[in-house]
């Protein structure tokens, strides 16, 4: 008899490691792809208008030895210390700088540095923090500044005031040196605005002497929602049929609120607040420019524009493109005495705001109904969305 067959073994021969998914060639040529991929990921329309890679942080200057500018916070007792490394011009002698605080002028500081052999040697050196604005103010720059960047952020002295506190850093200007800053500021900003604005009717006009007809993009925004807000504005945008953008070519500031007049108005009497309301008003201080609800703000906003358009900008707004509301459309289509004599204004959609309308309120039905149930057919379905019915 013959030898019985061997019987097959279920164990399995041990396998040699020829490495994993995330090692070796293969693994490198991925990982390269990947990168390509990462690099050519889609960019928002800002990002994309502006010119700006994704992920990109500022190049740095290679030279190391270029000049410092801006701003930077530091912390004063590293500064004191690193001040103090230094030997005395004066004595030559180590260890006997020392760094104080000499006067404080809201953000702005006066360092003294002072040898502490004030016997043997007098070396005494002052300098400020900040430098001053040319002019016939003198105020410090890093004032000016951080007024302005508190306003960029929608931000007032009080909360500028916390943010020093919570830093440790020395409170802001007084509240009167902080409105001579918001003064200042905001003349500039005017002014600024206005040559933009008078730049985009130039791009818009056909002819630089003659009255142009152009098709504006028509919005308001206000200060805060649900037709509340106090303050809103009214912005008329170029449409340009190349796509090369639109441009701000006016702008209309509605409010029906005064602070001014709000405070004055509990400290005088009745004769003495009229008095002095009618100077306020004559001198163009106040502030208020409207009386009604704050949804009225865009339609009186828009008729200003619209009536100043040819003396002010030399355009005729003959089109009329706007968000689907139609009283702002109204109100300048419809006035009486009509704004141009011899022109129509013409009503246009966006189609990206009939889209959204049309397509949002069905979705908020389906998700309105989706706890509901319904019988089609025979059948009881839950909600009203999904296969074959309202997606």
């Amino acid at each position: 008899m013959g030898n019985p067959p061997k019987k097959r073994s279920d164990r399995r021969s041990k396998r040699k490691f020829n490495g994993n998914t995330f090692t070796g060639p293969v693994y490198e040529k991925r990982r390269k792809i990947d990168e390509v991929r990462e690099e050519k990921i889609t960019l928002n329309a800002s990002f994309a208008k502006l010119g700006i890679r994704h992920n990109t942080q500022p190049e740095l200057d290679k030279n190391e030895d270029c000049r410092p500018e801006g701003f930077r916070i530091i912390d004063m007792e590293l500064f004191a210390d690193f001040m103090c490394s230094f030997i005395c011009p004066s004595c030559q002698e180590d260890k006997t700088l020392t760094v104080s605080e000499q006067i404080l002028n809201g953000l702005a500081s006066k360092i003294l540095v002072k040898c502490t052999r004030s016997n043997e040697c007098n070396f005494e050196k002052k300098f400020i923090t900040s430098k001053r604005i040319s002019g016939k103010s003198r105020c410090y720059v890093v004032k000016r500044q951080f007024t302005l960047a508190m306003c960029a952020i929608g931000r007032h002295r009080m909360q500028a005031e916390r943010f020093t506190t919570n830093m440790d850093m020395p409170p802001p200007q007084t509240t009167e040196s902080w409105n001579r800053h918001l003064t200042v500021i905001g003349k500039v900003t005017e002014t600024v605005a206005e040559v933009s604005k008078k730049r985009a009717a130039n791009h818009a006009r056909q002819e630089e002497e003659t009255t142009s007809d152009v098709t504006v993009s028509c919005d308001g925004t206000w200060q805060k929602r649900g037709f509340s807000s106090k303050n809103g504005i009214a912005t008329v945008l170029t449409v340009d049929p190349n796509g090369a953008g639109c441009r701000v070519v006016d702008t209309e500031v509605m409010s029906n609120y005064c602070n001014i007049c709000s405070t004055m108005k509990h400290k005088l009497n009745e004769q003495e607040f009229k008095k002095w309301s009618e100077d306020h008003k004559s001198k163009g201080l106040c502030l208020k420019n409207h009386s009604g609800s704050a949804g009225a703000m865009e339609p009186a906003g828009m008729s200003k524009i619209f009536r100043r358009s040819v003396k002010l900008r030399k355009l005729r707004y003959t089109g009329y493109l706007g968000d689907g509301d139609s009283k702002s459309f109204n109100a300048v289509a419809t006035a009486d005495p009509p704004i141009y004599s011899n022109a129509s204004i013409d009503k246009l959609e966006c189609c990206g705001h009939i889209q959204k309308r049309i397509g949002k309120r069905p979705m908020d039905k389906v998700t309105q109904c989706r706890s509901k149930m319904y019988k089609e057919n025979g059948k009881r379905y839950k909600g009203i969305g999904g296969q074959g019915r309202l997606t």
